[in-house]
């Protein structure tokens, strides 16, 4: 027969969870430094569109930029037959930099632009921007190659900062890894000191919790009645040791005992009928242990039925007003 301890069960469960949140911690920083959040989030600044190619090259894509030379208007950035922005130009040594700037930041696209600060992204040429490339061309009398010689590739597109999807990014990963962090250190305390783990505090509210551990470790070692897959069952306690944690029950605390069935459905489809043994306990809190047959609840509800005749089994309405509950 298996050898159950609470203490040794609770520390298998504690390493499990160490190892599971220090993997999913080393991950999350591993992510943070392989992708440049922060370049996103502090974004480099210019004033000058002079060397943003070198900028582009050196691996720079976000950019703080206030310029102080004219920027002149081109057209309008349609996608999806919807304005989203306006095409503008700065020339710098004979050398045009476009600039794409939001109708969310600019509602009206006037002529020249001065003194303009916002925040972008610093991108190569699009689909869109060929079309833009075309038109221009052919307005000024030229062919779109030598307007794209003249020009820079790197646009300076304030429609592709994506920041603030980066920094709910961030946001969502550091605390990922606070809470990673918390579970090592909680995990490495309980696997200190099982008897601080949550599980066992809650015997408190049964009475004395160490007592109570005594006995059931007593028990488990010398009077198991029924094993019911991952649920022992000794004179005073049932015990449910799974893969992810302990539940523990005094017996005698168990008010009511019912068999729960649900259908899990893909979309319409019923694909798998689960059974689920609810036991409420005083102060009407429910216990649910999931993951069992229907013949092994069926078990453990005979089996209360049989020894425990206070205990109503098989009842699935847990609002009963004439029990007492402060038991």
């Amino acid at each position: 027969m298996e050898n159950y301890n609470i203490e040794k069960h609770l520390r298998k469960v504690c390493k499990k969870n160490l190892l599971l949140y220090a993997a999913i911690l080393v991950l999350m920083v591993v992510f943070l430094i392989a992708t440049p959040f922060f370049k996103m989030i502090i974004p480099t600044t210019i004033t000058s569109t002079k060397g943003i190619e070198t900028l582009y090259e050196n691996g720079v894509r976000y950019v703080d930029f206030s310029l102080s030379d004219p920027c002149y208007l081109v057209g309008e950035y349609v996608s999806n037959e919807d304005i989203k922005g306006y095409y503008y130009f700065t020339m710098i040594n004979d050398k045009a930099t476009f600039i794409i700037i939001s109708d969310a930041n600019l509602k009206s696209g006037p002529e020249v632009l001065k003194n303009y600060h916002g925040v972008a992204k610093l991108t190569e040429t699009t689909q869109i921007d060929e079309k833009m490339f075309s038109d221009y061309a052919e307005s000024l009398g030229w062919t779109p190659e030598s307007l794209k010689a003249s020009s820079s590739y790197v646009f300076i597109n304030e429609l592709a900062n994506d920041r603030f999807l980066y920094m709910s990014l961030v946001i969502i990963v550091c605390m990922v890894i606070i809470y990673s962090l918390y579970m090592i250190v909680t995990s490495l305390i309980y696997y200190r000191s099982p008897s601080l783990h949550p599980t066992c505090r809650k015997l408190n509210r049964f009475g004395s919790k160490q007592m109570q551990l005594k006995a059931l470790n007593y028990e488990l070692e010398n009077g198991i009645v029924m094993i019911v897959n991952q649920i022992v069952i000794t004179k005073s306690f049932l015990v449910e040791f799974s893969n992810s944690g302990l539940v523990i029950i005094p017996l005698v605390k168990i008010l009511r005992v019912y068999e729960h069935t649900k259908w899990h459905k893909i979309f319409w489809v019923k694909t798998k009928l689960s059974y689920t043994l609810n036991m409420i306990v005083p102060k009407m809190m429910l216990i649910s242990l999931k993951g069992n047959s229907k013949d092994e609840v069926e078990t453990i509800l005979d089996y209360l039925q049989t020894n425990y005749i206070d205990t109503k089994v098989g009842y699935r309405d847990s609002k009963y007003k004439n029990d007492e509950t402060s038991n």
